[in-house]
Order: structure tokens, then sequence, then C-alpha cells
């Protein structure tokens, strides 16, 4: 028998609740205190919020540009790949999506989603900068955490701002279908939402941007041309047309565009002119995950109000095809040259074979 503090022997069947003798008892019935470790299980991780939940944040927090993030997903046939989060229709499940004109994504493939290029959500590592459901701190977009405008141009450790573009490559367009269904749909949404009217591009202006450069003095710029001359002369079967769904699309309610597609020939396309300028350290960061897009109207002031933002409300384009534009001339610019013919200034023209 074991023995209490006061040194008087314990009944064990007491101890297991069996004894008969009650008060009788020859033996203490005082517990034996027994000190045990508290068991506690200190490897369980914290539950960390879902794809599912960082998805519904960025959808519907008023807070936060959607257009500013990205997402990293498994591709079963490349890898893990990225897209801007808008390329994305978050409502249509993707059984259900056909992939011609909206694409759709299984949330168990998403890898990670980043902000301005910064990783704010992350299964592999279980980053979660979006809630801090993980133990990190919030980083923005989150509330309280996003730099003063005064800031935002640059960094905490004092490197200078980003660089802007000063060139980049497109192809225009111009058939006369395109133009003549810009038109009709101009006027139609013109109509409907008159304080767009200030705003729409002028129809030489269309264009499909594939990839923005930074380019330093004249020497650059005849390099980054001859890339595109030699870029010109491979061969492409079958070659690349794109068409314009007319499914209205806006970048934080104050860019107005259309998608080109299929998107994917355009990406097969522009990713061998990507790797050549990237190379040459030419390649902006803001072409490292293209969207690809036709602008028909944009508010040039950042501060300007977003006036597109309920735009896919809207009932207008109905019956209108802007039919198949070839990709068959590239076209180096400027981007604030002096406009030729209504046109950015043109540094130099290639036709694909």
């Amino acid at each position: 028998s074991k023995q209490n503090k006061d040194g008087l022997k314990v009944c064990q069947f007491f101890q297991k609740g069996k004894c008969h003798f009650g008060g009788r008892c020859r033996l203490s019935h005082r517990f034996v205190q027994i000190h045990l470790p508290l068991v506690t299980d200190v490897n369980k991780k914290p539950r960390m919020r879902t794809a599912d939940e960082v998805i519904s944040r960025i959808l519907w927090d008023t807070s936060v540009d959607a257009s500013e993030f990205v997402v990293g997903y498994v591709d079963r046939f490349l890898g893990v790949l990225e897209r801007p989060f808008c390329d994305f229709n978050w409502d249509t499940n993707p059984c259900d999506c056909d992939y011609t004109t909206e694409l759709a994504l299984p949330r168990h493939r998403i890898q990670y989603f980043a902000y301005r290029g910064h990783r704010v959500w992350d299964r592999h590592s279980r980053t979660d900068r979006v809630f801090g459901s993980t133990g990190q701190s919030l980083a923005p977009p989150s509330p309280n955490k996003d730099p003063a405008p005064e800031q935002a141009e640059e960094k905490c450790d004092g490197r200078p701002p980003k660089k802007k573009p000063t060139h980049f490559i497109t192809f225009r367009a111009n058939t006369p279908t395109i133009l003549s269904c810009f038109h009709q749909l101009q006027e139609e949404l013109t109509a409907l939402l008159p304080s767009s009217a200030p705003h729409w591009q002028a129809a030489p202006k269309l264009h499909v941007t594939l990839c923005l450069l930074v380019l330093r003095g004249p020497a650059e710029v005849a390099a980054a041309a001859e890339i595109l001359r030699r870029f010109a002369q491979l061969d492409r079967n079958p070659p690349v047309a794109v068409t314009f769904p007319v499914k209205l699309k806006h970048f934080s309610g104050r860019v107005l565009y259309l998608s080109p597609q299929p998107q994917l020939r355009l990406h097969q396309l522009n990713c061998g002119l990507q790797e050549a300028f990237r190379k040459e350290g030419w390649l902006h960061r803001s072409s490292y995950n293209p969207r690809y897009h036709l602008t028909l109207a944009k508010v040039e002031d950042a501060a300007g109000e977003r006036i597109f933002d309920g735009v896919w409300d809207l009932k207008v384009g109905k019956g209108l095809n802007f039919g198949r534009q070839p990709v068959n001339t590239l076209h180096l610019c400027t981007v604030s040259g002096a406009e030729v013919n209504g046109f950015y200034d043109i540094v130099c023209t290639v036709t694909l074979r």
C-alpha cells in the first residue's frame, strides 16, 4: 500500500472506489496526490485558412483590388503556373466550365496567392498573411498594413522605385469587322453609361500588348528591334489568330477591356519573346505573367471614379461578332512617344512567317 503525506497507509481499494468497509476501514481513505505531467500536444499545428476562404476575401472585401493578385496553381502537364486572379471565373464549377470563353480552377490545385509580387498565402510553406491563421503577421492588403501612397513607390529597404516601361511589343486589332463592332459597342455602352464617353480609346489605337520593356538608350532599342526581327523569322504552323468574345471586363473599375481568345495560343507565341528579353534584363516585371487584353476605354486619372465597376450587368453587345484577328504583324513601340496617324510611335515592324 502507498502512504500519504502523514505516513499512513492508503487503502488501495478506496482508490479504486471498491472498499466495502467505508469508515470502518483500518487503512487511510485519503487520496495520495500523484503529480502527473500535464500532457499537451505541442506538435499540433493551428488550422490554416483554406484557399476557398482567401478567394472569398478577395472577391467580397471592397478594400481589396482583385486585379493585384496572382494565383499559382498546378497544371497536370506543365507543373506550377501563374495567372492573374481575375482570369478565372470563381463562381463557375470546373465541371461545368467549357473553357472557351472563361476559366475555372479546382481549389485543390491552388498552391499560393501573391499580392504585388509577394506571396501572402502558400499551401506548401503554410504561409497565411491574409488572415494570420498560422501565426504570421498580416501583410498588405490586410487592414492598416497597406503603405501610404507616398511610400508605395519606394521599398522599405530604401531601394529606388520600380522602373517604368519605356517600350512595348504589340499587335493591332484593326480589321474592318473589329473597328465596326468597336464603334457599335461604344455607342451602346455610352447610351447606358454616359460618364464613359470621354474615356473611350480612339479606334486606331486598338491593340493587344505582348511584352512591356525597359530599354535604356538607343543601343538597347536597336538591339531589341533586332531580337524582334530574328523572332519573326521562326516558323509557325499553324499561324496564330484570336477572337474577342463580347464579355466586358474591367481592371479596378477604370479600364474596360475584352479578352482575346484562345489565350493559350497567344501565350505560346509570346513565350519566346518573353524569354529573349528576360535574358537581356529588359522585360518589365509586369510582363512576367501577362494579362492579354484589348483596352476599349480607360480612366487615365488613377484617383478617378470607378465608372466600369458594374459593367458586366449591362445588356450590351448582343449579336456583335468581332471576327478573327490574325496575329501576323508585331510592332515595337515607345510608351510616351509622339503619336503617328493616331497610333503610338513605332520603332520597328515585323511580319511573322
